[in-house]
């Protein structure tokens, strides 16, 4: 492997950057100590095993003084470090023994083993706390804060290397630090593709990349890159003049014979040679042109304060050839054009039976002395039926109204041979709309219990027997939405020769929206653009809108603050101002049939979308229309998505859930089974590094790669060979786990070894293994083609695994063309999708799926009646071979999700968009648009 050297801040008057030889001897002995065989020396540690990808880092680390273990026999390399003991692992490294002076920070008691450590790293500005006065020790350190030490340390050197993982946004703290690490083969990322920076890093982990950043030296070898160059000169014999006065201890004279003559403030180091035979530390006091005057400094006073001020250049850019826009005589004034239309989205009817028969055996004895002995023996049973009828639908209702404006004087130029003319118009259009969204519920239930038995009683024999019956009819319930809204914009059309061109529109628009949520009416306004093309050739007339976004919305009026009984009063802003609409900056995302959440910079989950069982996790059973904060997290590394529930992967490696709890899925226990609308615990699990949630079951995967599930299990989905729901989690047979994907009531999960295996429900092939018989424990899943899988995802009836050679194969029902091979054809093996050979992600949803591509941008198939795949097609149809997001070409996508109908995505940018079905306000947009083919931002309350 190559040294790693990083350049310096400013020129240094540095002869030799081979710090190891020089170093040595300051610490050492004074002559270099010999190499060591290549295989590493035993470790005092019974837990590291020979073999392992840690154990010559940890030999190394406990030669070099840098760790003594948890204690004198174990080292725990499983173990999670801690920011604390991060700091304490930089600090050996630098050989230096801790900076004086305080750090600022209240939660680093006085005399710590780490205080002198956090001093280090804050003098250095390798850290700044996690707040102002916070820099908590006893946190767990993850890969994305471990990149960013190690590159601050190494004075946030530069890389030309393009990043190799996707899930390393551009524009985060870490994004530079990352793309180092991978450049000089310090990291390798959990696989090709991804770096996981919210993961854990363990002890092992942590000595690797410290013996990494050293240039993997043997037992006995100091190790490159341990101190700051940026103020440390290495000077040779050879540099100076016989004019030289030196002094071991440092108090010297130093004349140099070259023209690299350090600052005052510097330090000079010198190694073992005739003029210093013990070496040399000297801190320079003055410089008189060539003379230096020195005197005894510390190792650690080479360890100079990092700037970390930063400046950029902004560069020119082309001139734009342009043409004036001169309004030509002439222009309307009459309103014409009116269009106006209708349609219907969402529409769908649900029946749900509930039906329980119990039964049991009744015995009674008692004896009294004024009746003798009296006896029962018998039965009961009773019979429950349970029948609730839900029905949604939704129409929209549209009229806009164009008044033409003037035309423009054309552009013309050439295209080679030929001419080209743009014919701009100016126009002004006034848009009204509505829309009603609805659910009506209503149901029936008929109960009926019998009993029967023989009682003796004063020496003699009676038959009993009990009927009871009720039945009735659950008034219907209606839950209901409407909105109604006028928009003003001008629309600006560049045709070219008259036929038809592109168009922009800006414009501004108020909205009233009327539900059945408090408040239960609003009134928002805002500007809106959108961008599209219109085509008018010879009889063939159409409109395309490829976009359209909110530039800005903010709450004019809502019913909290208006009172209507006070005369003459009009609605009001809201007390504090106007509320403008921000979109909402994550870094994750998750979807799983109408609810969406991510995590945020800071750790905190946002969920919007359908919440009839508080799956939203925001103390409510309210659907919300903007992404809403759960509540009582801060530390989340990940969300996953269920039905009816979620959950988040704290830092701390524990797991908190909350939402729909019937079926045991949110793991508290057979002790608590109601619903909760905000988070808890589940207990017992730690050391967890990934989840998944399904229809009504969830899945773990903990630091030692072993399964844990629990929740619903009626068709063996939870993999322990039973079909009993389990309400706490249960150990899945199957090791070395790597990913998981839980669909509706079937798993699947992969190993590290590339395999992959799929169980519970199996009646459409759903589990990919030839057959159509249910499996309650894992069964393999045989590809079509050799190769490594990466990630594997599952849906209602079809699942799909993506290889790291980048192709996907999919198998199960494919009655929406969700199999991506071209065909509506169903299968019970795995089968590749059609031109895909670049894939870096792998999501699916409900009956359609997706995948993002290296490069940029995302491909989807399957159904888009909804328009979740993106692609700004109308009308909706099926797609049985892949699409291209129209509005995300070439677009570095961080996070990809795929709901019911609808489709989420983190851009680089790190802000959410969602696009498709909408009739739960599952886009986040604050909108009730029934349907979106095309991306819309994700906003904040």
């Amino acid at each position: 492997m190559a040294s790693r050297m990083f350049p310096n801040r400013r020129p240094l008057t540095v002869v030799s950057m081979l710090v190891v030889a020089v170093l040595a001897t300051l610490i050492g002995p004074t002559s270099a100590p010999a190499p060591v065989a290549a295989a590493p020396r035993p470790t005092p540690f019974s837990d590291v095993e020979d073999g392992r990808f840690y154990t010559a880092a940890v030999a190394w680390l406990v030669d070099a003084g840098i760790t003594t273990g948890t204690s004198p026999t174990t080292y725990s390399p499983d173990d999670p470090v801690t920011r604390g003991q991060m700091a304490a692992f930089l600090e050996r490294y630098a050989q230096v023994d801790g900076v004086a002076g305080a750090h600022g920070f209240r939660d680093v008691p006085a005399g710590a083993y780490y205080d002198g450590s956090v001093s280090f790293l804050s003098d250095r500005g390798i850290t700044t706390g996690t707040a102002p006065s916070t820099y908590a020790p006893n946190e767990v350190v993850t890969r994305a804060q471990m990149a960013t030490f190690l590159w601050r340390f190494s004075l946030e050197p530069t890389t030309a290397t393009p990043l190799p993982f996707t899930d390393v946004a551009s524009g985060t703290y870490y994004h530079d630090a990352v793309r180092w690490l991978a450049a000089e083969g310090i990291t390798t990322g959990v696989t090709p593709t991804r770096f996981d920076p919210r993961g854990a890093v363990s002890r092992g982990q942590m000595a690797t990349f410290l013996w990494r950043l050293a240039d993997e030296p043997a037992v006995g070898e100091l190790g490159t890159n341990r101190v700051d160059l940026e103020t440390t000169i290495v000077t040779e014999a050879a540099d100076l003049t016989p004019a030289s006065t030196v002094d071991g201890a440092g108090t010297s004279v130093l004349v140099y014979a070259t023209d690299d003559v350090p600052d005052v403030g510097d330090v000079v180091v010198m190694g073992v040679s005739e003029l210093t035979p013990t070496g040399f530390l000297g801190s320079v006091t003055s410089v008189s042109g060539s003379r230096v005057t020195t005197e005894p400094a510390r190792l650690q006073d080479a360890i100079a304060a990092v700037d970390l001020a930063s400046s950029f250049d902004v560069e020119e850019g082309m001139p734009l050839a342009s043409s004036s826009l001169t309004p030509q005589a002439g222009g309307g004034g009459a309103f014409e054009n009116v269009d106006a239309s209708c349609s219907t989205g969402g529409s769908t009817f649900e029946v749900e039976v509930d039906f329980d028969l119990t039964a049991g055996l009744d015995l009674e004895a008692s004896w009294d002395p004024f009746n003798g002995v009296e006896a029962y023996v018998g039965f009961n049973a009773a019979v429950d039926v349970d029948v609730n009828a839900v029905a949604r639908g939704a129409v929209e209702c549209s009229a806009t109204l164009s008044v033409p404006g003037p035309r423009l004087q054309p552009i013309t130029f050439w295209l080679g041979p030929l001419p080209v003319v743009l014919q701009p118009e100016l126009s002004l259009e006034i848009e009204v709309g509505g829309s009603l969204e609805a659910e009506l519920t209503a149901g029936v239930f008929y109960t009926y219990d019998v009993s029967a038995g023989v009682r003796y009683r004063n020496g003699g024999w009676s038959t009993e027997y009990r009927t009871n019956q009720d039945s009735g009819v659950r008034l219907p319930t209606i839950a209901a939405t409407a909105t109604a809204g006028v928009e003003l914009r001008g629309r600006l059309d560049v045709k070219a020769y008259g036929i038809g061109g592109p168009y922009v529109t800006l414009g501004p628009f108020i909205d009233l929206t009327v539900e059945n949520t408090v408040p239960w009416w609003k009134v928002d306004a805002g500007l809106r653009a959108s961008i599209g093309a219109a085509i008018d050739v010879f009889f063939f007339e159409d409109d395309v809108q490829f976009a359209e976004v909110d530039l800005l919305r903010f709450r004019l009026a809502d019913s909290d603050n208006w009172d209507p009984t006070r005369t003459g009063e009009l609605p009001m802003p809201p007390p504090g101002g106007l509320d403008f609409l921000q979109a909402l900056p994550l870094e994750s995302v998750d979807s799983y049939w109408n609810t969406s959440c991510g995590t945020d910079a800071v750790g905190q989950v946002h969920c919007w979308g359908a919440n009839d069982d508080g799956q939203i996790g925001d103390g409510t059973f309210v659907d919300r229309s903007t992404g809403t904060k759960v509540v009582g997290i801060g530390d989340a590394r990940a969300v996953a998505v269920g039905e009816r529930h979620a959950c988040a992967l704290r830092d701390n490696g524990t797991v908190m859930c909350w939402g729909a709890n019937d079926r045991g899925q949110l793991g508290r226990g057979s002790a608590s089974s109601t619903d909760s609308p905000t988070p808890a615990a589940v207990p017992g699990l730690t050391s967890v590094i990934s989840i998944d949630a399904g229809e009504d079951t969830t899945c773990a995967v903990l630091a030692d790669y072993t399964l844990r599930c629990w929740g619903a299990n009626d068709f063996g989905q939870l993999g322990v060979g039973d079909l009993a729901d389990r309400a706490s989690p249960v150990v899945v047979a199957l090791d070395t786990v790597s990913d998981t994907a839980l669909g509706a009531q079937f798993s699947c999960a992969t190993q590290a070894t590339g395999r992959v295996w799929c169980w519970g429900r199996n009646d459409d092939g759903r589990l990919g293994v030839g057959s159509t018989t249910d499996r309650s424990v894992p069964a393999e899943v045989r590809l079509s083609s050799p190769g490594v899988v990466g990630s594997v995802g599952a849906g209602l009836h079809h699942a799909c695994a993506m290889k790291l050679a980048g192709t996907v194969e999919c198998w199960g029902r494919n009655f929406e063309g969700q199999l991506g091979d071209g065909s509506l054809n169903d299968r019970l093996t795995p089968g590749p999708v059609s031109d895909i050979t670049s894939a870096t992600a792998l999501t699916v949803g409900r009956y359609h799926s997706c995948i993002e591509m290296l490069g940029g941008g995302a491909r989807c198939w399957g159904s888009d009646v909804h328009g979740q795949l993106g692609d700004a097609a109308a009308p909706f149809s099926l797609r049985p071979t892949t699409v291209d997001l129209s509005n995300l070409a070439g677009t570095d996508i961080g996070s990809l999700a795929a709901g019911s109908v609808h489709t989420c995505a983190v851009l680089a940018t790190n802000r959410a968009t969602c696009w498709g079905g909408n009739f739960e306000a599952q886009l986040g947009d604050d909108t009730l648009v029934s349907a979106r083919p095309f991306p819309s931002s994700v906003v904040k309350p």
